[in-house]
C-alpha cells in the first residue's frame, strides 16, 4: 500500500491494530493513521469520525480504517466529506485483493492445464440430450452415464 516509517502505537479496546506511516503521495510525504479493526459488527460513521478527530494530534494529514467486518451505509460519504480530512475504508473484496496485489502473506504457482485438442465436433449433436448422470461413485463399476 505504500507505506513507510510504520510505527504500532498501544492497542486499544477494539483488539485491532493503530499504526501511524508515511505514504508518498506523488512528490509529497504525508502521514497517515490506519486502524485495523478487529470486531464482528458493522462499523458506523462515529468510528470514522472518532479517527478524523485524532488525526491532527498525530500530525495526520489521512487516515484509513481496514475492518474484516462491514462498513455501514452513508460511511463511503462520511470518509469522502469535502473539506475534511480524507478517509480511505477497506473491506469485503476490496481487503480480500490487497494481500494478493501486494504480495502479502500469499505465494503464487504455476500449474500446467491439459486440454484435448483435435476431438471431432460430431459426438454430441447439438440437439442431442445427454442422459442423467449416475448417482454412483467415480470408482465404482457402474458408468458415469
Amino acid at each position: 500500500m505504500g507505506f513507510v516509517d510504520a510505527t504500532v502505537t498501544k492497542q486499544a479496546g477494539d483488539k485491532g491494530n493503530d499504526n501511524i506511516a508515511s505514504v508518498q503521495n506523488g512528490i509529497t510525504s504525508v502521514h497517515d493513521v490506519v486502524q485495523v479493526k478487529s470486531v464482528q459488527k458493522n462499523l458506523n460513521r462515529c468510528v470514522l469520525g472518532k479517527l478524523r478527530a485524532v488525526l491532527h494530534f498525530l500530525e495526520a494529514i489521512r487516515g484509513t480504517i481496514i475492518s474484516a467486518s462491514a462498513f455501514s451505509r452513508g460511511c463511503t460519504e462520511v470518509a469522502t466529506c469535502p473539506g475534511a480530512a480524507p478517509l480511505t475504508i477497506i473491506d469485503g473484496d476490496p481487503l480480500i485483493d490487497l494481500p494478493v496485489e501486494h504480495g502479502v502473506g500469499i505465494s503464487t504457482e504455476h500449474v500446467d492445464l491439459l486440454a484435448l485438442t483435435g476431438l471431432p465436433g460430431d459426438y454430441v449433436a447439438s440437439d442431442e440430450v445427454l442422459p442423467e448422470r449416475s448417482t454412483h461413485p467415480v470408482n465404482s463399476a457402474a458408468p458415469l452415464w
